[in-house]
């Protein structure tokens, strides 16, 4: 009896302290709104274990019918923070007829043909089905980060458990009525000893993908232009020596842009429109980059690492961008004002590094600016204008 009453303080005491601790958290940082479900998934969970051990209602068949729910909704609110941290479509439909069908045999069971049983069985079975559900989306990301795998590793375990305890009890191994009642018995018992377990092991592994997701954040931040969304120089480089890495030598080639008469444009109209000039130009070398690194490494100057060494293929490639250019229309500007690129190409040498490729592509820049702008130039041995629209 002591061991029991402890169990029964101590599953809803764990349960609520965790509830209260993703609810600061969801307060701390609002926009991750799946702490906020976390929250209330052990906040019912603590409601719960009230209900069934410390204050049961006095019509045991509400109690059991609340009860039931109140777990079910909670692990139904855990599942929908997993794919809520993901961003993934919940997937109402599946949840909705797992529930339907799921109570209608609980009900069954209940009123119709009472069988102790088979409501644990139906209830592990509603569990197992909702975790299903959320499993299979999660399974549909890809690709999965460590984070999402820790996630998965959670709702597995869940599945796992769900089924586990209906099968003991259906085999025997727990009986649900071999005490004084229900609460006593070997099967309620096993599960309040494993139930802090559990928490515990769901709330470190959602704090962990919290900590890796801050960690991949921090790191895509430290890597991305803030303004344009693209590589910045560091991440620029870190993309592209394993490219290189890979390829033969001949086998991609660099090309480096930069804005014509930035500072004029950042000074007659504003700092407000060069940022949008900047944005847009970003906007255009991320669509012409044929999945290839794209990257802001200077204010006005941007970078392409672009696969395959034929020339004429990598001047189209450059003529399409400038074309492209001509056809923005930038907020801030006066219509019919047209933005220019010069671009410096280099394709690359034999045991070139992304050093020498950007050393040859600004001298290539160079050339395009001093040529008169607005056109592409090959490093030599090709030194050749690409054909200006």
């Amino acid at each position: 009896m002591p061991g029991q009453i402890y169990f029964s303080l101590l599953n809803p005491a764990i349960a609520a302290t965790f509830a209260v601790m993703f609810l600061l958290l969801w307060r701390r940082w609002p926009w991750q709104r799946h702490l906020a479900l976390l929250a209330l998934a052990f906040a019912l969970g603590a409601l719960g274990f009230v209900l069934v051990d410390l204050t049961p209602l006095e019509n045991e068949t509400a109690n059991r019918l609340v009860s039931n729910g109140v777990f079910v909704v909670g692990v139904l609110a855990f599942c929908c923070a997993a794919l809520q941290r993901i961003e993934v479509a919940l997937p109402w439909r599946a949840f909705a007829a797992i529930l339907v069908v799921g109570f209608g045999l609980y009900g069954w069971f209940l009123f119709v043909d009472p069988s102790l049983n088979a409501r644990i069985l139906v209830v592990g079975l509603i569990l197992a089905g909702i975790t299903g559900a959320a499993v299979q989306k999660l399974l549909a990301k890809r690709p999965l980060s460590t984070a999402d795998r820790l996630l998965l590793i959670a709702a597995l375990l869940s599945i796992v458990l769900a089924l586990l305890r209906p099968a003991l009890a259906l085999t025997g191994v727990l009986q649900t009525a071999d005490g004084p009642s229900y609460q006593q018995s070997s099967y309620w018992l096993t599960i309040q000893a494993f139930t802090p377990i559990l928490l515990g092991t769901i709330a470190l592994l959602f704090l962990a993908a919290m900590g890796l997701d801050i960690f991949e954040r921090l790191g895509k931040e430290a890597n991305h232009d803030y303004l344009t969304g693209l590589l910045n120089r560091r991440g620029f480089e870190a993309a592209i020596n394993p490219v290189l890495d890979r390829a033969g030598d001949g086998a991609a080639a660099l090309l480096v842009a930069d804005i014509d008469n930035f500072k004029r444009i950042n000074d007659t109209y504003g700092h407000k429109t060069g940022d949008q000039v900047i944005a847009a130009v970003a906007h255009v070398l991320a669509r012409h980059s044929d999945g290839g690194p794209a990257a802001r490494i200077g204010g006005e100057e941007f970078a392409l690492l672009l696969a395959g060494g034929d020339i004429a293929r990598l001047q189209e490639q450059a003529e399409a961008i400038r074309t492209a250019m001509r056809e923005l229309a930038i907020a801030g500007l006066p219509p019919g004002q047209s933005l220019t690129l010069s671009i410096g190409l280099h394709q690359r040498g034999a045991g070139e590094t992304l050093s020498d490729m950007l050393v040859e592509a600004d001298r290539a820049l160079y050339r395009a600016k001093a040529a008169g702008k607005d056109q592409a130039v090959l490093s030599p041995p090709h030194v050749r204008p690409a054909r200006s629209a």
